[in-house]
């Protein structure tokens, strides 16, 4: 009993010192402790670049460090008691392990963000998904030293954690990462609202959850963890986005080729169409695509089969009903003065545009 504790109380010294070193070794590489008040009033400039270096330090802490520390300790304490080793490698790291968590988790949940031009992936979606797969290409020593659950009471932020209690009875370090994501998506759908055009705001949501869904996809760990409920979900999500930006898209130029007010009739006989009505429909639509074009032709979807798909949907919804506009419109007003110019548009020009939307170089 009494070579037990003092044993133990080895450990305890032992630890205690090389905690020391470790918490210094944070501090003399730049990774002070920061709260989320403090992230949010420094420029987006200035704190991307602490970002890189905590993603920089975190990568050489695990690598080096941390299996540094594995070693030492199987070496002093490995042949003197069973699991005394892992105990001392625990308790000596396991406060900077969860100190890297914590710094992922405040990185997913930044609020002061950056402008991105078209939509595209937000660079705080990468650094935080680079984040993350350093804790999985790591994830055999982390699992030992990751032994609490996140706590989803993070200072001010208000997050649902609907999504998070459905995969409760997953290991410590699991219900970490998943936390991570579900809080990088909250802040993401945050930061959406700031867009003032509902398409551009759907488009970027999309971008953003694809290249999480992508990045999950990419690593068979990480899908394995991650499990494939909440992956579906989150694919569910990235339809829904699509979706939402075809349809804030469509609403805008389908207005203009409904039937609703072009037929002009007594009681039941038909009387002809409004000629006044239908060159009002072709300058509105021309006036309207015209601005879709200009605007989405510089907005930017990464992933190329989505691109493409997105595409050819609103191709297939939206050309059928021009069509259908010109074949029974178009030549009422053909006749008049000026008539040719208000189809502005072929079929085949219509069809040429939209393949151009989504052009802007990445």
């Amino acid at each position: 009993m009494k070579s037990h504790e003092q044993l133990f109380m080895c450990v305890v010294t032992y630890s205690r010192v090389r905690k020391s070193f470790l918490y210094t070794t944070f501090q003399r590489l730049g990774i002070e402790k920061l709260s989320m008040e403090e992230v949010g009033i420094m420029e987006w400039d200035a704190l991307e670049e602490k970002i890189k270096r905590w993603i920089k330090v975190a990568k050489n802490f695990i690598r080096i460090l941390f299996a540094s520390e594995k070693q030492q300790s199987r070496q002093i304490f490995g042949g003197l008691e069973t699991g005394m080793d892992d105990a001392c490698f625990v308790k000596t790291v396991g406060d900077a392990a969860t100190k890297l968590f914590d710094i992922a988790e405040k990185l997913s949940m930044i609020q002061r963000l950056s402008e991105v031009s078209g939509g595209t992936i937000h660079t705080l979606t990468k650094y935080v998904m680079d984040y993350v797969s350093i804790f999985i290409d790591n994830k055999k020593i982390l699992t030992e030293l990751i032994e609490s659950k996140p706590s989803t009471n993070f200072e001010d932020m208000m997050i649902p954690d609907v999504e998070y209690a459905e995969v409760e009875g997953r290991t410590p370090l699991t219900l970490h990462l998943i936390w991570i994501i579900v809080s990088l998506r909250f802040n993401l759908e945050g930061k959406s609202k700031y867009y003032g055009d509902a398409s551009l705001a759907h488009l970027f949501m999309m971008n953003n959850l694809d290249y999480i869904v992508c990045k999950i996809e990419e690593s068979p760990k990480l899908k394995e963890m991650i499990g494939d409920d909440y992956l579906k979900k989150l694919a569910e999500d990235v339809q829904l986005a699509a979706t939402g930006y075809q349809k804030s898209t469509l609403d805008k130029l389908l207005f203009w080729l409904r039937d609703e007010g072009l037929v002009r009739r007594w009681w039941s006989i038909f009387l002809g169409v409004s000629k006044t009505t239908s060159k009002q429909r072709h300058k509105g639509f021309n006036s309207s695509f015209q601005e879709v074009y200009q605007t989405q032709a510089g907005w930017v979807v990464p992933n190329l089969q989505l691109r493409e798909k997105l595409r050819l949907s609103i191709s297939n919804k939206l050309i059928p009903p021009y069509n259908s506009f010109l074949k029974r419109y178009n030549r009422e007003i053909e006749s008049g003065k000026h008539g040719n110019t208000y189809a502005k548009y072929s079929v085949k020009d219509l069809e040429t545009d939209i393949m151009n939307f989504f052009a802007s170089p990445l």
